[in-house]
């Protein structure tokens, strides 16, 4: 989520994410910048953004679940790490 701009997370936004969070049985991962940033270094997203047929506001959840699946796909071959 983004922190600043037009496309900043609020108040109401920040509550849902911690009650999503919260949720027993639910699998979440959070990711840090700098994580996502390796990710995406190491497996370049193949599309533009615009080809997705996504909307703008939905650009930072999309890249974030895309490089979560390839740490995740490509962790063992690297060093064994999710």
């Amino acid at each position: 989520r983004q922190s600043k701009g037009k496309f900043a997370g609020s108040a109401i936004g920040f509550k849902l994410e911690a009650a999503i969070e919260l949720i027993e049985g639910l699998n979440v991962v959070v990711m840090s910048p700098t994580d996502i940033k390796e990710s995406l270094r190491r497996n370049p997203i193949a599309v533009s953004f615009s080809e997705t047929g996504l909307k703008q506001f939905q650009e930072t959840a999309f890249t974030s679940a895309y490089a979560w699946l390839m740490k995740n796909e490509y962790a063992s071959q690297d060093s064994g790490e999710l």
